[in-house]
């Protein structure tokens, strides 16, 4: 097994828990409170999952720089690779980042679909 990829599994599982974590917040938010305080909550929770995945991935200020200025401003994320984390060789935090806000509204949402069926 070459060197870094059991830090590589283990960074995955635990960008998986949060990611998880954070799934289940984003699910809470979308049931409660008026769209105002939705709108606040999930701004929130945008910055929980920033800094979540700073801590978890420790990106380059630059990277960090990058994704915050798509969030905030809606730029399309920057595509990065890094050949010792994945077989494929691109980011789990990047790929994390793209899908993860619109990955747990969309299961709320589809939540709600079902339940009405």
């Amino acid at each position: 097994m070459p060197k870094g990829r059991p830090k590589a599994a283990a960074q995955l599982a635990s960008m998986a828990s949060v990611e998880y974590l954070l799934c289940d917040l984003q699910r809470d938010i979308e049931c409660r409170g008026s769209e105002v305080s939705k709108q606040r909550r999930r701004a929130i929770l945008r910055g929980f999952r920033a800094g979540f995945y700073s801590a978890i991935d420790k990106p380059t200020k630059a990277e960090v720089a990058a994704l915050l200025r798509a969030e905030l401003y809606g730029h399309p994320l920057p595509v990065t690779c890094v050949d010792d984390v994945q077989d494929d060789g691109c980011d789990p935090w990047l790929m994390a980042m793209e899908s993860g806000p619109t990955t747990c509204a969309g299961l709320a949402h589809q939540t709600e679909e079902s339940s009405d069926d």
